[in-house]
């Protein structure tokens, strides 16, 4: 395959969100400003019908979605708790990076806690009607980098996520 200049120039203007994601991991620089909008609520309750659905998605996987005693419960209520009335993840953005990353480290469930991750924080996203939903192929490899992940980055990938849902790249994305 041939190129002229222009097009191998206009690859870095092309790419510049993700350019931009990689520097800022680099810099371990803080995440960016979220949105200010209202949260919709997920509930315990869902992610017992997303286990379910799981279930059924998978029946010779017997463990999927399993739940490890009220451990999927406190995941879920994790990203809405507050202190002295103000709430500790106030925005879409904080809600959804640490609803996938508790359910994927903390592995509430026997088996299938990033197969959970993954439909937790897609169906987050649903529900708040969020605009750049994520393709399949970028939930995955984003699930997959918080599983591999160290826990002492916490904060760095919590930071990698809301950076990668505000990116927004139309190629990235379906809806």
């Amino acid at each position: 395959m041939t190129t002229d200049n222009r097009t191998i120039a206009s690859s870095a203007a092309l790419h510049r969100p993700a350019l931009d994601a990689l520097r800022d991991w680099d810099m371990n620089a803080p995440a960016p400003r979220p949105s200010a909008r209202p949260v919709r609520r997920i509930t315990p309750a869902d992610a017992r019908l997303l286990a379910g659905r799981l279930r059924a998605e998978y029946p010779e996987d017997t463990m999927a979605g399993v739940a490890r005693g009220d451990a999927p419960d406190r995941v879920v209520e994790a990203v809405y708790q507050g202190f002295d009335g103000i709430d500790l993840y106030p925005t879409v953005e904080e809600k959804a990076a640490h609803l996938l990353y508790f359910t994927v480290k903390d592995h509430p469930y026997v088996d299938g806690n990033k197969r959970m991750g993954l439909l937790l924080f897609a169906a987050f996203l649903e529900a708040n009607e969020w605009a750049a939903m994520p393709s399949d192929a970028a939930l995955a490899a984003l699930t997959l980098l918080v599983a591999v992940s160290d826990p002492r980055d916490k904060d760095r990938m919590i930071a990698l996520i809301m950076r990668l849902m505000r990116m927004g790249d139309e190629r990235m994305v379906v809806r």
